[in-house]
């Protein structure tokens, strides 16, 4: 259901850009370019191990 929804014309800008990272580098990285990353696990897990990562002026990072 997710890639026919993705793939839809009028559906593809609601879904964010996903990408593998294998490094903290790599998180970093896109944390540069971005104010919000989420980050979950390689395979579906239910629901679990998804977590927010927001980038906060000054103090680093903000993981809830």
């Amino acid at each position: 259901m997710y890639q026919i929804l993705k793939n839809h014309p009028h559906l593809q800008a609601f879904f964010p850009e996903t990408v593998q990272v294998t490094t903290p580098e790599d998180i970093i990285g896109h944390l540069e370019r971005l104010d919000k990353i989420i980050i979950k696990p390689e395979f579906g897990a239910g629901g679990t191990g998804i977590y927010l990562l927001s980038k906060k002026p000054k103090t680093g990072l903000w993981f809830p």
